[in-house]
């Protein structure tokens, strides 16, 4: 891995000292893309699979809704950058290509229901439940160190992510989302 000296020198060292600087490795380059904690691997599984079942009937009818309103597939698939390079398709319901959107198609852009089928790639380990959000993989410019998450972090509180990862931190995300989810449909 390699190693981030800050410009020194090998030979930059405490005054009139000779040899090798200490050198510091920044948290983003201490963790290895695509290592995670496990808790973290064992949170998004088993709360994926929760969800993915407290959803699936909804999953289920919105698919068959509209797979009878309009030919074509149901899911689209957009590729994303994935950590250590390797890229994934992420899963949506796809949206209408007509110029005018189905009342359904509104409805679930609007209650971002066309992301459920995103909980699938959180199961295949695509995503994980709380990360920076999925970017394109053509608009990537810097190696993905974090794996992308269905609940998106601020670019701030991402940065400062990368440097610890803690279930009480993870467990407070989820229920800030599914506060802030509630809040937003009795409005």
């Amino acid at each position: 891995m390699p190693r981030w000296n800050a410009g020194l020198t090998p030979f930059d060292g405490p005054a009139g000292a000779r040899g090798p600087a200490e050198r510091r490795t920044p948290p983003e380059a201490e963790r290895t893309p695509g290592r995670e904690p496990l808790g973290k691997s064992l949170l998004d599984l088993v709360g994926g699979a929760v969800l993915l079942l407290l959803v699936l009937p909804v999953l289920l009818g919105l698919a068959a809704l509209l797979w009878l309103s309009r030919p074509g597939p149901v899911l689209s698939r957009r590729e994303c950058a994935g950590p250590a390079g390797r890229t994934f398709q992420l899963l949506s319901f796809r949206p209408v290509a007509d110029a005018e959107p189905l009342f359904l198609d509104r409805l679930l852009r609007a209650a971002g229901l066309d992301q459920l089928p995103q909980l699938l790639n959180v199961l295949r380990g695509d995503l994980s439940l709380i990360g920076p959000r999925p970017q394109p993989a053509g608009a990537v410019r810097q190696p993905v160190v974090l794996r992308p998450g269905l609940i998106g972090l601020p670019a701030a509180e991402a940065a400062d992510y990368s440097g610890g990862w803690s279930l009480g931190r993870d467990l407070a995300i989820l229920v800030a989302a599914a506060r802030a989810g509630l809040v937003a449909r009795r409005r």
